[in-house]
C-alpha cells in the first residue's frame, strides 16, 4: 500500500501518513529472587492469612514463598483483590497470588505486566497494540489520539487496513491512523470523506473536478463512460459534446448533469421530488446529479405507521447534500390530533431544511375539518407551521 504514489492518474494530493503513536512495550516477568526464607510459613488466624518468618515475626510487603508473589499489609494480613502501592495498581486473586497477563474483571479486560503492575495507555502486547484507559480498562471502537482517529477491534487490538463499521468502509494506515482524502491502495485511487468513510458514486473535488467512484468498491473509474460523461485516464469526468449526445440519441438534449438529460433545459426551474417506501432503494448520488435539489420524504401515515425507509432515505439524502423535508399522509380512519403527534414524534430529532407538509389524497371524510385539526395540533406541539 502506498499513499504517496503520485503517478498518473493523480486526482489530488494524498494525505501525509500520520506518525505512529507513542506505544510502550509491556514489562516482562519479574524474576527477582525470593526475599524470605522461613520454617514457619502461612498461618490463618480469625479468617485472615499471615506469613510468619519466626514464631513471633510476621512478614510484611512483597514475599515469594513459592512460585507466586504475595503482598502482606502493614498488620501482616495477606491482601487480595486490587491494591495500589506508590501509585501503581496490582491485582491479587482470592489465594493472594499476584496476577500477571490478561484478566477479565467486572465485565472489563485488564492487563497486568510481568511485574504485576496494571497497564494504562497504548501498549504493545504479543505484537499487537492495545489501548487502556486511566483505570486500566481495555478500550474498543473508535478513539481519538493526537488528533487522529484509530479503531480498536472487538478483541481490543488496533486495526489496520480495511474495516467495516455500521456498513461504511474505512481505511487505516499501517500506523493505525484513519485515512482521509485521496489515497492509493494497491495502485487504485480512493477518496475518503472527512469522517473517514469511503466515498462512492459521483464526487466533486475541491477544485471543481468531477470523478466517479464505483458504487460497490469505491475505486475511482478511469478510461470509461458513465453517460453522459466521458471519464479520462486521470479519472476526471468530462461531459460529452452536444454532437456526441445527439449521435447517441436523436431526441436527447444538451446536459449538465450525470443522469438527467432534461435538468438544464430551464435554468429557472428548481427540481424536487417526493418519495416513500413504494420507491424502494434509491441511489441519491444519481438523484443529486440529475439536478434535484430537494426531496420530501414520507415520514408517517395515520396514527402508528412509520415509513420503513424514513431513516435510510433521510441519512442517504443528507450524505450527498440534498436538502430534505418530511410529509405525513392523512387518513380519515383515526383522529387527526393523534396523527399529528405520530408525525412530530418521528421527525423532531431530524434536521429538516424544508417546511413539513401534509399529503391529502383521500376523499370520503371531512377533509377540511381533518386538515385544520391536524395543522392546529401539529403547530401546538411543534411550534412549526405546516404546508
Amino acid at each position: 500500500t502506498d499513499s504517496k504514489d503520485n503517478s498518473s492518474p493523480n486526482p489530488g494530493k494524498p494525505e501525509t501518513i500520520p506518525n505512529s503513536p507513542n506505544i510502550t512495550t509491556v514489562v516482562g516477568i519479574n524474576n527477582s529472587p525470593v526475599n524470605i526464607t522461613s520454617t514457619i510459613g502461612w498461618r490463618q488466624i480469625y479468617g485472615s492469612w499471615y506469613y510468619y518468618t519466626s514464631d513471633k515475626n510476621k512478614a510484611k510487603g512483597w514475599i515469594k514463598p513459592d512460585n507466586y508473589w504475595y503482598y502482606l499489609q502493614d498488620d501482616g494480613t495477606m491482601a487480595t483483590g486490587w491494591i495500589q502501592l506508590s501509585g501503581t495498581w496490582y491485582y491479587l486473586d482470592d489465594s493472594g497470588a499476584m496476577i500477571i497477563g490478561w484478566r477479565y474483571l467486572g465485565g472489563c479486560w485488564y492487563y497486568l505486566q510481568g511485574d504485576g503492575s496494571m497497564v494504562t495507555g497504548l501498549r504493545k502486547i504479543d505484537g499487537n497494540n492495545y489501548l487502556f484507559d486511566p483505570s486500566g480498562e481495555m478500550l474498543k471502537g473508535w478513539k481519538l489520539l493526537d488528533n487522529h482517529w484509530y479503531y480498536f477491534n472487538s478483541d481490543g487490538s488496533m486495526a489496520t487496513g480495511w474495516i467495516k463499521d455500521n456498513n461504511l468502509s474505512y481505511y487505516l494506515y499501517e500506523t493505525g491512523a484513519m485515512a482521509k482524502g485521496w489515497i492509493t491502495i494497491n495502485g487504485v485511487w480512493y477518496y475518503f470523506k472527512d469522517n473517514g468513510s469511503m466515498q462512492k458514486g459521483w464526487f466533486t473535488a475541491s477544485n471543481g473536478d468531477l470523478y466517479y467512484l464505483d458504487m460497490s468498491t469505491g475505486k475511482m473509474l478511469t478510461n470509461t463512460t458513465v453517460d453522459p460523461y466521458i471519464i479520462g485516464t486521470d479519472g476526471k469526468a468530462i461531459k460529452k459534446s452536444t454532437s456526441d449526445t445527439n449521435n447517441s440519441s436523436s431526441n436527447s438534449k444538451t446536459d449538465t448533469t450525470p443522469s438527467n438529460t432534461n435538468a438544464s433545459t430551464n435554468s429557472n426551474l428548481i427540481y424536487a421530488i417526493d418519495i416513500s417506501n413504494h420507491d424502494g432503494n434509491i441511489d441519491f448520488s444519481k438523484v443529486k446529479y440529475s439536478g434535484t435539489k430537494y426531496v420530501y420524504i414520507k415520514a408517517t401515515e395515520g396514527t402508528t405507521f412509520v415509513d420503513p425507509y424514513l431513516s435510510t432515505y433521510y441519512t442517504n439524502a443528507q450524505n450527498v447534500g440534498i436538502k430534505t423535508g418530511f410529509y405525513h399522509f392523512l387518513v380519515g380512519t383515526s383522529a387527526p390530533e393523534t396523527q399529528a403527534q405520530n408525525f412530530y414524534n418521528n421527525i423532531k430529532n431530524k434536521k429538516s431544511d424544508l417546511k413539513p407538509c401534509l399529503d391529502i389524497e383521500t376523499s370520503g371524510f371531512n377533509v377540511s375539518d381533518y386538515a385544520v385539526r391536524f395543522i392546529n395540533e401539529f403547530k401546538r406541539i411543534s411550534n412549526m407551521n405546516i404546508c
